[in-house]
């Protein structure tokens, strides 16, 4: 949106009133324009059982300050979750020319849906190479939080997923690049508990005002070869999806397996 700060994109749902017509209005989420004029990714949960359509409304909200407009670019519907966090890297072309082995990038500050603080840390050039060149490494750890005094420590059984989005317009031709990782009782060779309260294992950071614990990751997370031949970085931003769940309820439920005699 590059007009005023006033204008809005709101998601409407139109859904089945029962008689077997799509009529039924819902209001679903609405976005406010804002000064950073650059592309962004939006998820919006749609949490509908009947059939339905949905509909872009674009509010001109101070007609005489708002010469800009609203740009959709491409629309995915998919039977899945929404992201936990996403971090949106611009002009990341430049931030690989200008990078070098120490040049490391820490996202924002983000919240699980249980509440813990979490983050990333990028290294656009890390020191892994092989025949077809260099690598960017990403790394995840905690945060501390402001839901720190409530929750589970150590954080176990939980699973970090990192997704570099592939940004194909067509969603069947998307090969994003993911991994994951398990939180677990391993310690620090100091004796702490490695997924500990950062504020007790980590540093104190004061650019988000926390504490970042330890890290751990992959030095050999996505090929540049393969940043500049797919569409990781269109429009110049580089999308990274992050979510981290809590794994009990399946470990729970898990069904025992007898050796074999």
């Amino acid at each position: 949106m590059t007009g005023s700060k006033k204008d809005r994109l709101v998601i409407w749902v139109k859904m089945d009133d029962g008689t077997g017509n799509v009529r039924k209005l819902m209001k679903m989420h609405t976005f406010w324009a804002d000064d950073d004029h650059t592309w962004k990714i939006a998820h919006v949960p749609l949490e509908v059982g009947v059939k339905f359509r949905y509909a872009f409304q674009g509010v001109q909200g101070d007609p005489a300050q708002s010469s800009g407009g609203i740009f959709i670019d491409d629309i995915s519907l998919t039977e899945t979750r929404c992201h936990s966090a996403v971090w949106q890297i611009h002009n990341f072309s430049s931030v690989l020319e200008t990078s070098n082995r120490s040049t490391v990038l820490l996202s924002p500050r983000f919240y699980s849906p249980e509440g813990y603080g979490f983050g990333l840390r990028l290294l656009p050039k890390s020191s892994y190479t092989d025949y077809t060149g260099g690598y960017a490494g990403l790394y995840f750890y905690l945060t501390s939080g402001e839901n720190d005094g409530v929750l589970q420590w150590p954080a176990v059984n939980r699973q970090a997923t990192i997704t570099v989005m592939d940004q194909d317009p067509d969603i069947r031709l998307r090969m994003s690049s993911a991994r994951s990782l398990t939180t677990d009782m391993m310690e620090t060779p100091d004796g702490k508990f490695f997924w500990d309260n950062p504020a007790k294992t980590g540093t104190y950071d004061a650019a988000c005002q926390c504490h970042r614990g330890n890290w751990k990751g992959w030095r050999n997370f996505i090929k540049h070869f393969d940043l500049h031949r797919r569409n990781y970085m269109k429009n110049d931003d580089l999308i990274i999806f992050i979510d981290f769940e809590d794994l009990t309820p399946l470990i729970k439920t898990e069904v025992p397996v007898s050796p074999k005699e």
